[in-house]
């Protein structure tokens, strides 16, 4: 029995189911959300907590700067909640597998149950069957040597018989013998006249074939030495075409030369003309050049005189102000200076009131920080608490299925023990394994009432813990109230005195600044009177420089006015030049597109001519071959015509020997139905007898074999009953290690699926305090 591979595998899922849980617990890191810390900016998060717990969300300013102050918890958060979300995967996909597995163990133990009954009906099967065969091979014997003894008495009466009709059958043999052979020389005779007469059809149509190739080819010939008549004109045609097209060509060359002599001409003329004009607009240019300098220079001078006199007025409008600003600034001065006691007097009450709700809300923040580390204890010891109902849970649920298992177990032995009448061995041993499951069955029923007293005390734990968690949160939440109300008192208090001392030292800057002020004043009064005096001077220099630009200018007009009608007398001559190269150039562009044109006629006429040449060089060709096709396909119709005579002897002969066969047919038929009638009388006194004979042979070779199965069958059941017995031991020895394997498998997955929650949980943990700007709640 091959039962060492199936123990092999099961061995290696046990400790996969084993293994695979320690791997993915060991990888897990338990992480707890972070907490924000408690110097700086637990009041930040004492005021998130506030919000969330009173008003069910937080103000999003509030949020931004928890976020803002706990930026690397949250990043630290952020990578550990990425490292639970791999954990979260891992764990899924081994519960998962670990599913699978279960499944397949339940599902093999199923079909174990089923192999059990299974081979314990097939084993009481084989032993009714192995008594039944005992008594029909006794009675199997005894019959076999009655049929023995009638069937030596038929056997003496029939063989002088069967002699005689071993006579007659060979004379009849040797006369069907003849008869065959002359049927088959008929046969063959038969069907060599219908191959002859085949291949005089296919020989008439050779002929009809061979005079239709002839006469088709004449045609084609004919057609051909009209194709070629055609050909030879069109290309003696194309030849004329290409001597007129050459001729026009030379002609169009001709007059292009003539063209291209006289636009050159006209245009050196115009090029010549061209360069006298550019240089008198060059000299021009240098006359305009030098006026539009000389008049640049008379207005440049006279806004400059425009400008300083605009800013000696202005000079001596600034050297006033000045003075006035000073005198101000004096009085400004005196008054900031009274204002700054009072700012001063106020922002040392602003800063007493701000120092006296900070030392509040310190105190209420310790107390906050010290009720939060009882209530995560509390927490922690429900967790854990809640993981042992889970546990002892789940294990219920194990137990219950068990049971539920044992019940089905029962039920089934119960109706296969109702089943069976009487007080046989298998009824016995079926009663003795539900006796054995019942026992079980109590077993776990004791285990179930246990556990659920197990998860009834837990419950009862976790109500008291529960209880205290209660009371500590209604206290964190007065804390938390008491120092919301602190922490919104401190914002208008802290404005207050940011408010007081932005006041004071914007008015010691100011005063700071007014001071500053003063030596820059009394020096700009200075500066302005001095500008004043020195504006004045450069005026009257730009004055006296003014008469000389003038009389430049006018001069360097006159010189512009001189060199612009040399240029006009030359442009004025260019227009004629310019279109006489035009017409020239136009009448060689003309020229060459009716040289172009001609060159292009001549390449159309020198293809055509090419094209007819090939024409007439195919058809010639063409006819050539159809000539010389034409004497194999008339010697090919003599041929055909041959055979056809041929032929037609050959089927006449085929008919006369078909005629002499037929009669010799006929006479051995007549002899041949002589010895049947014979025949038929001998196997009508034999066939009685014989039958009667077969009759005892069949009886006796059936017995025979009936009693050579039985025997088999009794051997067969022997092996057949020890190979079941065997069997029936075997799949409940793999019965019972599958149980164990189940059991063990929904422990691994009862264990995955815990780790899972605890994963799940911290995830949600770390997103409610992302969520909350990084604050913990």
């Amino acid at each position: 029995m091959r039962t060492s591979p199936k123990k092999s595998v099961l061995a290696r899922r046990l400790a996969a189911a084993v293994v695979l849980p320690g791997l993915l617990t060991s990888s897990l890191i338990l992480v707890q959300p972070a907490v924000a810390g408690t110097t700086s900016n637990g009041a930040i998060c004492n005021g998130v907590v506030n919000q969330q717990a009173h008003r069910g969300g937080v103000q999003a300013n509030l949020l931004k700067a928890a976020a803002k102050k706990n930026a690397d918890a949250i990043a630290k958060l952020e990578a550990e909640k990425v490292q639970l979300q791999k954990q979260e995967a891992e764990l899924k996909a081994g519960i998962a597998a670990a599913d699978k597995t279960l499944a397949d163990l339940e599902d093999q133990e199923q079909q174990l149950l089923v192999e059990e009954a299974a081979a314990a009906a097939q084993l009481q099967l084989l032993e009714e069957k192995q008594a039944s065969t005992t008594t029909a091979i006794a009675d199997a014997e005894a019959a076999l040597a009655a049929l023995q003894n009638q069937a030596a008495d038929v056997e003496s009466a029939v063989s002088p018989l069967k002699a005689d009709l071993a006579a007659t059958e060979a004379a009849a043999a040797s006369l069907k013998e003849r008869l065959a052979g002359l049927v088959a020389d008929e046969e063959a005779n038969r069907a060599a006249l219908t191959a002859a007469q085949a291949e005089l059809e296919t020989f008439r149509q050779a002929v009809a074939d061979a005079a239709d190739a002839v006469t088709t080819k004449n045609a084609d010939i004919e057609q051909a030495q009209s194709d070629l008549q055609t050909l030879t004109t069109q290309a003696e045609q194309a030849a004329d075409a290409v001597d007129i097209a050459q001729q026009e060509v030379t002609e169009a060359k001709e007059m292009l030369e003539a063209l291209e002599a006289a636009g050159a001409e006209a245009a050196q003329e115009l090029q010549a003309r061209e360069l006298l004009v550019a240089e008198a607009e060059k000299t021009l240019a240098i006359l305009v050049a030098a006026s539009e300098t000389a008049e640049t220079a008379v207005i440049d001078k006279k806004g400059q005189i425009t400008t300083a006199e605009g800013e000696l007025a202005g000079l001596q409008g600034v050297a006033t102000n000045a003075k006035a600003v000073l005198d101000t600034k004096d009085a400004d001065i005196a008054a900031a200076e009274t204002e700054l006691v009072t700012l001063q007097a106020e922002a040392a009450a602003a800063a007493k009131a701000v120092d006296d709700n900070t030392a509040k809300i310190g105190t209420l923040s310790k107390d906050i920080t010290s009720l939060q580390g009882q209530i995560t204890t509390l927490n922690a010891k429900i967790t854990a608490k809640q993981d042992e109902i889970r546990k002892a849970q789940g294990e219920l649920e194990a137990l219950n299925t068990q049971k539920t298992t044992l019940e089905a177990e029962i039920a089934e032995l119960t109706r296969q023990i109702d089943a069976i009448k009487g007080n046989s061995r298998e009824k016995r041993e079926l009663e003795a394994a539900r006796a054995q499951k019942q026992g079980e069955l109590a077993t776990l029923n004791t285990k179930i009432a246990d556990k659920n007293a197990q998860i009834s005390g837990l419950q009862g734990d976790l109500k008291t813990l529960q209880g205290q968690v209660n009371s500590l949160n209604s206290q964190l939440l007065t804390k938390q109230q008491e120092s919301s109300a602190l922490q919104q008192k401190a914002a208008p208090l802290q404005t207050t005195l940011d408010a007081a001392n932005a006041g004071v030292t914007a008015q010691q800057t100011e005063i700071g600044m007014l001071k500053g002020q003063l030596p820059g004043l009394q020096a700009a009064v200075t500066a302005a009177n001095s500008a004043v005096a020195e504006k004045q001077v450069q005026l009257d220099d730009l004055l006296a420089e003014l008469p000389g630009l003038e009389t430049a200018a006018a001069g360097a007009a006159e010189a512009v006015a001189a060199q612009q009608q040399v240029v006009a007398d030359l442009e004025e001559a260019l227009p004629g030049l310019t279109s006489r190269v035009v017409e020239a150039q136009e009448a060689i562009a003309e020229q060459r597109n009716v040289l172009a044109a001609k060159q292009d006629a001549l390449t159309d006429a020198n293809a055509e001519l090419e094209n007819a040449r090939s024409a007439v060089e195919s058809a010639a060709s063409e006819l050539s071959d159809l000539q010389a096709e034409l004497p194999a396909l008339e010697s090919a119709l003599t041929a055909a015509n041959t055979a056809v005579t041929d032929k037609t002897y050959v089927i006449g002969s085929l008919n006369d020997i078909a005629e002499k066969l037929s009669a010799d047919v006929n006479a051995l038929n007549t002899q041949i139905s002589a010895a049947e009638a014979e025949i038929l009388t001998l196997q009508n006194r034999v066939a009685p007898l014989l039958t009667q004979l077969n009759q005892f042979k069949d009886e006796i070779t059936a017995a025979e074999a009936n009693l050579a199965a039985l025997q088999s069958q009794l051997i067969a059941l022997d092996g057949q009953l020890v190979a079941a017995q065997d069997k029936l031991r075997v799949v409940q020895s793999q019965r019972g290690a599958k149980k164990e394997a189940v059991e063990a498998q929904k422990a691994v997955v009862l264990g995955l699926t815990t780790q899972l929650g605890d994963v799940q949980k911290q995830i949600r943990a770390i997103d409610g305090t992302i969520a909350l700007g990084g604050c913990a709640v």
